[in-house]
């Protein structure tokens, strides 16, 4: 065994790569060298370098990437459940934020992040309001976070100017040593909430700060039949082609929910190569509709899943969100052939590092790639039998079962090891959001639930 300081060795496992042949490798062997997988093929193929830790009876597979949350929402969870979108927005979710500020966001936010790493998430794409205290709870964290500032054309929780807010916290981002593109696990994108929310102006001026600092754009886009039919009354166009006319798709642009886009819609969507966050839970349980994939995979469009907030789907579990996806994906189109386990797999992966530009970084297990890797327990009376030790059946165990994650790994590093948290306090998290959130509801009560 060679013997080095910075490597570690994950070993005795069964490797599912989600690389372009869907690999699945029995008894592998990964060798880590920093942040980055150096080496991965059999136990036999391959020989040992550094720590070695023994994975018998686990699955190793990418860290999953959720590419929609508001993960300070977590405060709001079961505040308004069982109504309609726009009912639940402006009558209970947007008054209730009104409660927020730096502090609440934090105390939000470390929860949110301890919920997504204990389900295996090791990337996210966040929006939301104070964005430099959800960056800060995300670096703590050691989670890769896309943080996208929300903006808006009227006063939010954090002020009446959320563009200029937007413009400080990159400007203020980037001048922090440590946090270059290159080092950070942090990255700092443009946030238009909607078209809805904002003006074609305001969209414009989203457009100009990303192109600034080279970032994504990431905002919701024709969630309901209400948002498409305001878009046409207001501009005599669809949300999409609002969002077109103001360059927003000249940048990578990452767009949550789209239940609603048209043929021609999707040939936007295709011809500037944008990519799409399917959050089926909130979509169900606020009524807004079904997902078209067979239509989008049609066009070749990305799609990608996303757990959406606490405030609207109660739980942050991307495993079960996508369990869910297709299965409602199969009965609408009635057809169970229509989606399958590997797809679910790659839309948590690599679809979803694809979507965040990401993709030559993580999203699957491979040489040269960064470990972000989880390992999900085989030992269990869930995943028990394994009949078939290959992507087809191990996807199947890993999207249709009760599947327990033990390790946690960003960068090379481990976040939870045998389900114990290596970074995170559990108590002092769970404490203060349970303090911010009683906070938030004594404000609630004081103002008549306003």
């Amino acid at each position: 065994m060679i013997q080095e300081q910075n490597y570690l060795t994950l070993d005795h496992c069964t490797i599912l790569t989600v690389n372009e042949n869907n690999d699945c490798i029995p008894d592998g062997r990964i060798v880590i060298r920093g942040n980055t997988i150096e080496s991965i093929g059999t136990a036999n193929d391959i020989p040992e370098k550094g720590t070695v830790y023994n994975l018998k009876n686990r699955i190793l597979m990418p860290g999953l990437i959720n590419t929609h949350t508001h993960s300070p929402s977590v405060l709001f969870r079961g505040l308004a459940d069982d109504k309609f979108l726009h009912e639940w927005l402006t009558k209970y979710m947007w008054p209730a934020e009104r409660h927020l500020n730096q502090e609440l966001t934090y105390a939000g936010s470390r929860l949110g992040y301890l919920e997504y790493l204990s389900n295996g998430m090791t990337t996210n794409v966040d929006m939301w309001y104070f964005a430099d205290a959800i960056s800060q709870a995300a670096e703590e964290s050691g989670l890769r976070s896309v943080v996208a500032p929300g903006i808006f054309s009227f006063e939010t929780p954090q002020s009446a100017h959320s563009l200029q807010d937007a413009a400080d916290y990159l400007e203020h981002f980037y001048s922090i040593p440590g946090h270059e593109k290159s080092v950070s696990r942090i990255y700092p994108c443009v946030g238009p909430h909607d078209v809805y929310s904002t003006t074609p102006e305001l969209l414009k001026e989203c457009v100009q700060l990303a192109q600034q600092y080279g970032t994504m754009i990431h905002m919701h886009l024709s969630e309901t039949q209400r948002d498409n039919d305001a878009a046409m009354k207001l501009y005599g166009m669809s949300p999409a082609r609002v969002a077109e006319e103001a360059g927003i798709f000249e940048c990578p642009t990452l767009f949550a929910h789209c239940i609603c886009l048209s043929d021609d819609d999707m040939d936007i969507f295709r011809k500037y190569h944008a990519s799409v966050s399917y959050n089926p839970v909130t979509n169900l349980k606020l009524c807004e509709g079904i997902l078209p994939i067979p239509k989008l995979r049609e066009k070749g469009i990305n799609i990608t899943i996303g757990v959406d907030g606490a405030q609207s789907n109660n739980s942050l579990n991307l495993l079960s969100d996508a369990k869910t996806g297709i299965l409602i994906q199969k009965v609408t189109e009635m057809n169970p052939c229509i989606m399958n386990a590997i797809d679910a797999v790659r839309m948590m992966t690599i679809c979803g590092a694809k979507a965040i530009g990401m993709d030559n970084l993580i999203g699957s297990l491979e040489p040269g790639k960064r470990a972000d890797i989880i390992s999900i327990d085989i030992d269990t009376p869930a995943m028990t039998p394994i009949l078939r030790l290959n992507a087809e059946n191990i996807s199947s165990h890993i999207v249709y079962t009760d599947t327990q994650i033990n390790d946690v790994m960003v960068d090379g590093e481990f976040l939870m090891k045998d389900k114990q948290f290596c970074r995170a306090d559990t108590r002092e998290i769970l404490y203060q959001a349970q303090k911010a959130a009683n906070y938030i509801i004594q404000q609630i009560d004081k103002t008549g639930g306003k």
